[in-house]
């Protein structure tokens, strides 16, 4: 169970990185052209750091150290101690990539492999160049995977190795320096150290060879039976030290050197529980919770870093909580106390007592980073990290500062508490206020003074827990006036908490003249005087002696604290955005409810057809004919809710496919040396998640078609009076139940005379450059106008592939172009695929069914009405000639009707449809009806018909043809 469990999330952890990797390669690409948007790289290393620790957790040592490398230069870039450059975007984006292949290989099973080479480059990126100029890396033998060893000095110890010995010891593995003491003797009587080096590579978690090549002389004196390196090897490993002298023949030709008191915290022991000691059951649920806390955690801590949310930050402290308690349950001592320690800190961060920096950001990281490590450790009995007590301590010294409290950013509708919540405050609040106004004119005495303080200590701690600092502040002052009996100053910080609370409550800010009013500094006779004169009120009344300067400066005060006050008020009243949430369903299960769904549309038609079957043969009582069509009405409204419910579970943006390409584009414009503008339009349009997995190779085909062939180098676009930069647009849009996706490029459009005379190389047959069918060619196999075929485009694979596809799909694709101009592909694709809405008809005793989306209207008309035009019938339609044709010879492809067999009296049914060749009228024999179908692909027998798009079962078990009107006329 505990396996299933971890598989379980397992396979989420590789859905969410790839989708961290989706959205770092996007914020890659922002970033080069934005390479001072320190949040960009900020966000790029935070998903990085996520993979990192999430691979770790998951014991997927192999992605967790390859990213840790990958993380280190982007923690370089954003410190600003390096500047991006194409080459390091170049390099960035080469291990998101190949992080994305380590997880597909684990997907498949496989044992991801580290690509040394790529974090040679990483180092070699994060050094200054001055530096690594001192270093040159050479190839060991390729049966040791080629892996570089450094130029240095045997007793040296690199930093970055350090660092990475360091991580794995805090894993729990054995971390060691193996000196290779093999001679020229030994080599030639048969002791190969490859044959060593290759063995204990295989049994390493972290394998790095050094060696010192000074010592390798010019080729023209190099002898091959000659053993010029001596390397020292480090390695992490679960192997002791006798375990690895049984790799090597004779242990006297190594010397093996513990690390690990290198890494000792001189601190008290480590305290660990072993695994057996703990009820297995209880075991099993803790390491379950604890992981999906940790996920709960990490993601509302960056969400609480970007945003400053104090509702992740509520989430934050409710996992740790919820974690301490648990891990002090099954007597996780040490997890609990740490655990412990991150919640007063959580708490303090809550109530405004330490303020949010990035320091403290970087600490719950980290305390983050050991709870998953101890968590992990737990499970192989491996002990504590040991640098669980150097993060406590960074706790403890943040928790011991006596920095005083400095005000954040007032409330934003991000940082807001839920609704509920607000409400409970300003109910209190209004009560606050009502106990300052009353108790404070009748006197200070013992029995006021304590209802007015209980109040003060109260909403002290509802503005803080509500964000609203700088009441907390203003109450923590009063408090502090009461304390040193300073009474006139406490009253007076009193009545501007009444003021900035009147303010707050009311959302309004009262006029100087209503306040002295209230205030009994004036009468209403004086006011109204003073408002009859033009003079500014306050300086009437001053020089009217009816009141002091002073009076006036404290009722300006007051009146700019209920402003304050009114400010806040439009943001704590606001009402909370409602958070959308969501659940990772597997794709399965959606296929299943939607094939279930289809059965149950079925079912519906079938009970509609029983009941029109029962109301033909027999005479049934009307109120219980009435109650069985209610109840198909019912059966109806249910079933088409709970198809549009679940066509919507399916549906995703279509800017899930349109993201992957700005790389591609990117790529190629390096590569080749052009300028392209990549535009994406319409990226919220909504497409079926299907259709979407089937369009990806389709659009790329395309995207990297218009990039290659399309867009011209910057010198040949000047010549010819167009922008050195040249424009890919991609833009999608709903026409109907139909998805619309144009792919537009401004570049050197198709030469119709070049591709006329390759079309008769390859055979087919046409009658000028200028036929329009002649476009269509470039989609057929293996054709191609490229002379020279790339590692972009070029063998005629790509179009073929893109036609096929859409036509699998229900679509059809449409091409226009014109030479030195541009070229625009259009594709035209049900959005949804499964059940939709059609028109059932007859013809010849046959019933078919015709998607509505086609359908135009349907006439009555008489037979006179329809007259010859030229060489065919049509109707006068909406002010325009309506051609039209009968259903059968559409069918069977027979001649066009020239005249019709009819009484002129007759009325005839007519769909007019709509196509992308224009309007087009149909006569059928009868009008069936409107219904819903479930649509199932065309039988393998009818599936080179292409005027048949599908097939649905009716209610009476009658299997129905799904004509496609494109098609079909």
């Amino acid at each position: 169970m505990m396996m299933d469990e971890m598989e379980y999330y397992r396979r989420q952890f590789y859905v969410e990185a790839k989708e961290i990797i989706e959205k770092a390669t996007e914020d890659v690409l922002k970033a080069e052209t934005e390479p001072d948007n320190i949040e960009l790289l900020n966000s790029i290393f935070r998903g990085v750091h996520t993979i990192k620790g999430s691979a770790g957790g998951f014991e997927l040592e192999e992605i967790s150290e390859f990213a840790h490398h990958l993380e280190t230069l982007l923690d370089k870039l954003r410190n600003r101690e390096i500047q991006l450059t194409s080459e390091i975007v170049d390099i960035i984006l080469n291990g998101l990539d190949y992080i994305a292949k380590m997880i597909e290989d684990c997907e498949k099973g496989l044992k991801p492999e580290i690509n040394y080479e790529l974090i040679e480059k990483f180092k070699s990126f994060a050094i200054p160049s001055k530096e690594s100029e001192n270093i040159r890396d050479i190839e060991t033998s390729e049966k040791i995977h080629k892996e570089e060893a450094i130029s240095i000095k045997r007793e040296e110890i690199p930093l970055d190795i350090v660092e990475n010995l360091k991580d794995y010891y805090e894993r729990g593995y054995k971390v060691y320096k193996i000196l290779v003491k093999y001679t020229t003797d030994e080599y030639i009587n048969g002791f190969d150290p490859l044959i060593f080096l290759k063995n204990l590579k295989s049994n390493t978690v972290y394998y790095q060879a050094i060696t010192d090549i000074s010592t390798v002389p010019p080729i023209k004196d190099f002898n091959p039976l000659t053993l010029y390196l001596q390397p020292v090897i480090y390695i992490a490993t679960d192997l002791n030290t006798e375990e690895i002298k049984d790799l090597v023949f004779d242990e006297t030709l190594i010397e093996i050197i513990d690390l690990s008191l290198q890494f000792k915290v001189p601190e008290e022991a480590e305290e660990f529980i072993p695994f057996e000691a703990i009820d297995k059951d209880v075991f099993n649920e803790f390491m379950i919770d604890a992981f999906e806390a940790l996920d709960t955690i990490e993601k509302n801590i960056l969400a609480y870093e970007k945003d400053n949310s104090l509702e992740a930050l509520n989430a934050i402290f409710r996992a740790v909580h919820t974690l301490k308690g648990d891990a002090d349950y099954i007597g996780l001592n040490v997890l609990a106390k740490f655990c412990h320690n991150l919640e007063t800190l959580l708490e303090r961060l809550r109530s405004g007592k330490v303020k949010r920096t990035p320091t403290i950001i970087d600490t719950l990281l980290k305390a983050i980073d050991i709870l998953r490590i101890t968590i992990v450790n737990l499970k192989t009995n491996k002990g504590y990290p040991s640098t669980i007590h150097q993060v406590e301590s960074e706790l403890k010294e943040i928790l011991s500062s006596k920095e005083p409290l400095k005000e954040e950013p007032i409330l934003s509708k991000e940082t807001l508490p839920p609704e509920d919540t607000l409400n409970i405050f300003l109910d209190q609040a209004s009560q606050f206020r009502d106990i300052i106004k009353i108790y404070l004119p009748k006197g200070l005495d013992e029995q006021n003074l304590k209802i007015i303080l209980r109040a003060l200590r109260s909403i002290k701690s509802s503005a803080s827990y509500i964000g609203l600092y700088t009441l907390s502040q203003m109450v923590e002052r009063a408090l502090s006036l009461h304390e040193e009996k300073k009474i006139e100053d406490f009253q007076k910080e009193l009545k501007s908490i009444e003021a900035f609370l009147e303010g707050l409550l009311s959302g309004g800010v009262k006029k100087l003249g209503e306040i002295l009013l209230e205030d009994r500094k004036i009468t209403e006779k004086d006011l109204k005087e003073a408002l009859s004169k033009q003079k500014k009120i306050g300086e009437i009344l001053i020089e009217e002696g009816k009141i002091k300067k002073e009076d006036v400066q404290e009722a300006l005060q007051k009146q700019k604290l209920m402003e304050t006050g009114a400010q806040l008020s439009s943001k704590v009243t606001v009402k909370a955005e409602e958070e959308i949430k969501t659940m990772r369903v597997d794709e399965r299960k959606i296929d299943n409810l939607t094939n279930l769904i289809g059965e149950l549309v079925v079912v519906r038609n079938t009970y509609e057809y029983l009941l029109n079957s029962l109301i033909n043969l027999f005479e049934l009582d009307r109120q219980f004919l009435r109650a069985f069509k209610d109840n198909l009405y019912q059966l109806t409204r249910l079933s088409y809710s709970l198809q549009e419910g679940v066509m919507s579970l399916r549906m995703i943006p279509i800017k899930n496919i349109f993201q992957r390409f700005h790389r591609a584009v990117r790529d190629i414009a390096r590569k080749q040396g052009k300028l392209i503008k990549f535009i994406t339009e319409g990226e919220e349009t909504e497409i079926d998640k299907k259709v979407a997995d089937m369009l990806s190779d389709p659009l790329i085909h395309l995207v990297r078609n218009a990039c290659d062939h399309g867009i011209e180098p910057p010198d040949e676009r000047k010549a010819k009076g167009k922008p050195e930069e040249g424009t890919v647009i991609l833009n999608a849009f709903q026409e109907g139940s139909n998805l619309i996706i144009k792919i537009i490029d401004d570049g050197k459009g198709i030469d119709r005379e070049k591709l006329f005379e390759k079309a008769k190389e390859k055979g087919f047959t046409f009658q000028s450059p200028d036929d329009p069918e002649l476009l269509n060619v470039i989609f057929m196999p293996g054709f191609s106008t490229k002379e020279e075929v790339t590692d972009i485009s070029g063998r005629g694979v790509g179009m073929d592939v893109v036609k096929t596809t859409v036509e699998s799909l229900g679509g059809k694709v449409y091409i226009s172009s014109e030479k030195d101009w541009g070229t625009e592909v259009t594709l035209v694709i049900p959005a949804s695929i499964g059940i939709t809405s059609a028109l059932l008809i007859e013809e010849n005793n046959k019933i078919f069914a015709i998607p509505i989306d086609y359908i135009l209207e349907t006439l009555k008309i008489p037979a006179s009405k329809i007259r010859r035009i030229h060489d065919r019938i049509g109707i006068y339609y909406r002010g325009s000639i309506l051609p039209c044709e009968k259903l059968t010879n559409l069918l069977y492809q027979k001649e066009r009707t020239f005249r019709l067999e009819y009484d002129k009296n007759i009325e005839l049914p007519i769909i007019v449809l709509k196509t992308r060749n224009g309007s087009f009228g149909v006569l059928i024999d009868k009008l069936y009806k409107k219904t819903e179908i479930a649509i199932k692909p065309v039988p393998e027998t009818l599936s080179n018909i292409e005027i048949i798009s599908g097939v649905s079962i009716m209610g009476d078990g009658k299997v129905v043809l799904v004509l496609n009107p494109e098609k079909l006329v």
